[in-house]
């Protein structure tokens, strides 16, 4: 959440843009799914192993990145459609880091996509994936499609469209 604005100050403009802080833990939040009635084209058109291989092979595009607060050049968006131009369903995955949010203590000011608890336990690529695919699972299990977990301040995304999410301008 933010406000932007600019204030005339009789010899010119001064602009402002003011962000709301979280301050957030290192730890796993809880999911969030999107309805159905969001994506409607997609409905009964999602698989799950479509959804894994696309993960996958999103994350191991992306081998030892890390996700940087208030840096959007290292933010990750990609789409992935099976069969384009079909009535296949889109596959977007998104990692950003969360406008406003702030590491416990100050802790870190950029995370690892494979490992964003910082656990250094070595589970690499499978952590990213596991993830992306968790909240599909967890949100079609609840008849949702989609939708978003936060992770200390990464926040890991699955939706099923091709409008690929705008991430707020600093």
């Amino acid at each position: 959440m933010y406000e932007s604005g600019s204030l005339d100050v009789g010899c010119g403009r001064f602009g402002y843009h003011i962000t709301k802080v979280e301050t957030a833990k290192l730890m796993e939040q809880p999911r969030t799914c999107f309805e159905i009635k969001e994506y409607p084209d997609a409905q009964d058109k999602i698989v799950e192993q479509h959804v894994k291989i696309t993960a996958d092979k999103e994350c191991r595009r992306h081998p030892d990145h890390k996700v940087k607060k208030a840096d959007k050049s290292t933010y990750i968006q990609e789409v992935y459609v099976e069969k384009p131009g079909s009535t296949q369903p889109y596959y977007q995955f998104n990692i950003w880091w969360k406008e406003g949010c702030v590491l416990e203590n100050n802790r870190l000011n950029e995370q690892s996509i494979h490992d964003p608890l910082d656990q250094k336990g070595g589970q690499g690529d499978i952590k990213c994936m596991e993830t992306l695919l968790w909240i599909h699972k967890d949100c079609a299990a609840k008849s949702k499609l989609g939708g978003n977990i936060q992770l200390g301040c990464l926040m890991y995304e699955f939706i099923p469209t091709n409008k690929r999410r705008v991430f707020p301008e600093r």
